[in-house]
Order: structure tokens, then sequence, then C-alpha cells
């Protein structure tokens, strides 16, 4: 701006800006450095503490999370800081709905390894004549393994308890060191099955209400499994669903590639692992 004060001398601010082609605004504009930048909220530790009770806390706004704050730490701390905090973490606060709430509060945990989590779910398959059936299934997490299954015409807890046998008979290393999520089902529920588990060394967690995605896994494969092999098929009767379901349980295994498993098969992914398989 050295040449505007030259030309101020004998000029107008106005008319000397114009000569050099500025403006106003660009004169007496002094920059500095934008704090969200610096994101260091002064008080570089601040950051984390508001990112750990806003974790910890998933329901409170702002309003709550700064009120809380003065008095943890003994002083005042306010809700603009707060908000800057969020828009430092890219966070912002809408309402979250009674999901977000449970997802937030529960956490599912991914498996590393093979027969760290299995899960366990019911499906309905219309069979004809027979009408709704009931189809019992236990898939790894990890492998994606289907590993147990049992179909009946009713959907007693009798069913669910068969289908854990057979997958501990199948997997009996498995036994003292996984865990079975369920959902809220009466038949997972149940006092026969929940004292199944603990005889047969299986650890059960059930997930949160109204949050089947938390029993991700096996939900997805309910939909591929119909997709792919029930709505495929006409199934007049309970034998016609009965002997699907059994040619599925080979293929599924056996031969269809999977995308999480580098479009290898379930077995074949196992093999690999050096895991035998029958």
């Amino acid at each position: 701006m050295s040449v505007v004060i030259m030309l101020h001398n004998g000029l107008s601010l106005r008319k000397a800006l114009a000569a050099v082609g500025s403006s106003q605004g660009s004169y007496y504009h002094k920059p500095r450095l934008d704090r969200r930048d610096k994101g260091d909220l002064r008080d570089p530790s601040m950051l984390d503490t508001v990112r750990e009770l806003a974790l910890m806390r998933p329901v409170w706004g702002t309003r709550m999370i700064a009120a809380y704050l003065s008095k943890d730490i003994h002083r005042p701390v306010s809700r603009k800081l707060v908000q800057h905090a969020f828009h430092v973490m890219g966070w912002t606060m809408p309402q979250m709905t009674k999901k977000q709430i449970l997802r937030a509060k529960h956490w599912v945990e991914k498996p590393t390894g093979i027969n760290q989590l299995w899960e366990a779910d019911l499906t309905y398959i219309f069979s004809g004549v027979d009408g709704w059936c009931y189809l019992f299934n236990i898939l790894d997490c990890f492998s994606r393994e289907w590993i147990a299954y049992v179909f009946d015409t009713l959907a007693r807890k009798e069913n669910a308890i068969q289908a854990l046998v057979k997958a501990v008979e199948k997997h009996p290393e498995a036994a003292g060191k996984v865990k079975l999520r369920c959902d809220n089902g009466p038949q997972f529920i149940s006092d026969a099955f929940v004292k199944s588990t603990e005889a047969l060394g299986v650890d059960i967690e059930f997930i949160a209400y109204n949050t089947p995605e938390q029993n991700g896994n096996v939900e997805s494969f309910h939909g591929r499994f119909k997709k792919e092999y029930v709505w495929t098929n006409e199934l007049n009767s309970f034998q016609d669903a009965d002997k699907a379901i059994a040619e599925a349980f080979i293929d599924y295994n056996q031969v269809r590639p999977h995308s999480s498993l580098g479009y290898l098969s379930p077995y074949e992914f196992l093999s690999r692992m050096g895991v035998k398989v029958d």
C-alpha cells in the first residue's frame, strides 16, 4: 500500500485507491489466523475433553456439555467454545433418533478371527401347502460360514437349541471362547436356550431392541439366501423347501463367492487359513 500512501498525499483515499485498482476494504483489512485452522481452542486438551464427553453422552447438546464441563473442571466453559469444538471436529448436533442413540450406546465390535463371534436368527420360508415354516441359522461373522441350521414347521425354542448344538458339534474348538449374538426373539431369550448356551460353553449376548443392524451379518445373509435360493425355486411343500435348503447349504459354503472374503467361498477361505472343513 506504499503507492496508496504516496498518492494519498495529493488525492483523497478513495481516488488514490481507485488509481491503483484497489478498494477501501482491502486497505483496512488486517489478516488474522482463523482459530479453526489452528484447531487449538486456546487449550489443546479441551478438544479431547469435549470429544470424550460427547461420545459418552451422545444425546447431550452443546449447552448441557458446557454446563457439565464447567462443573467438572471447575472453571467456566462457554457453549460457544463447545460449539466451536464440534465445528473443528466436523461434527454437527442434530436431534438423534432412537435408533441412532441405541447405535451409539451399543457399539458392536467386529471379530478378527473365526469362532470369535457367531450370529443366530430365524427366518420364514413359505412352503406351499404347509404354509410358513421356520429356518433357524447360525453364521460365523468372520468367515461368513453358514455353520448350522434347523428347519421346521414350528418356531420352537427347541429348534434354536438344536441349531446351536449342531454348530458346536461342527466346531468343538469354539466352545469356551465363542460369543453368540442373538436378537430378543422369544426362542433366544427363553431360559432353556440361555441354559443350553452355558452348558455348551457359549457366551450369549443380545442386541439392543429395534437395532437389527447389530445382527447385520445374519440379517444380510437371510436377504441373499431368499433371493438366490428360495425365490428361484418353486416350493410346494415343506419337503420341497427342506430339499432346497439342504442344497443351498452346500452351495453357499462350498461354491458361492463372497465379496468380503475376496470372492472366495467360506470353505475356500477357511482352507486357505489352514482350517479343515467337512
